[in-house]
């Protein structure tokens, strides 16, 4: 369970820029780990989290654009047992992402990140999660396009054990999708495919690869 709250100033006074600084602060529980502090004290039941970030939007023409964010975040374990060395996180934390309206037909985006994550695993509560990602979007008709989507993302678990070891577990993930979409009317949107999922851990139990198909139909009604 989480309850964010945040504020954002932004700057809108560039035609092709916008520039923002914000804070957002999450506090957050494990509801199965509550009152249970003899399996769960070395972990805790809850945290809080402060993100301070400052972004900017710039078109560099009417084909290219970039969004960028960068911070810093500060993450406190709550309900830890006495004695218990802190599982508390800190770090920059940050997101770049590049637009290309390559032609009409095609679309092409990138994204890098770094940000500090919630996970819900018998001896983790947080992790450092590194990624990129490339997409691309192909009109094939005016209706149909094709999308193919790579992600990459490598997670490095706090928690477990006597210390805070941000290694303590340590997770590469590589996912493949690619899927066709087609949308018949304005607000109506079928899209069908596969995806292919490869989790390598140093933690052989936790290594496995997995594909799916899938079919998602999306209405719109404003």
């Amino acid at each position: 369970d989480e309850l964010i709250a945040g504020i954002e100033g932004l700057y809108t006074g560039n035609p092709v820029a916008l520039v923002g600084v914000g804070v957002d602060v999450t506090s957050g529980r494990y509801p199965g780990r509550e009152g249970q502090p003899q399996r769960f004290g070395t972990l805790g039941d809850g945290f809080q989290q402060t993100d301070a970030f400052t972004r900017l939007e710039y078109r560099f023409s009417g084909i290219s654009s970039v969004q960028a964010e960068l911070g810093y975040s500060w993450r406190d374990a709550k309900g830890l047992s006495a004695g218990v060395p802190d599982r508390d996180l800190s770090g920059a934390t940050g997101r770049l992402r590049y637009r290309r309206q390559q032609s009409a037909l095609t679309l092409i985006q990138l994204e890098l990140f770094r940000r500090l994550d919630s996970v819900e695993e018998f001896d983790a509560v947080s992790a450092e999660r590194w990624g990129a990602l490339a997409e691309l979007d192909y009109a094939l008709t005016r209706r149909i396009r094709l999308e193919g989507r790579y992600r990459y993302e490598r997670l490095d678990y706090v928690g477990g054990g006597a210390a805070a070891t941000p290694a303590a577990r340590a997770d590469r993930i590589d996912v493949y999708r690619a899927a066709l979409r087609y949308q018949p009317l304005l607000w109506l949107g079928i899209t069908g495919g596969v995806e292919s999922e490869q989790r390598r851990s140093n933690r052989d139990a936790r290594s496995f690869e997995t594909g799916i198909g899938f079919i998602e139909i999306e209405a719109r009604y404003d």
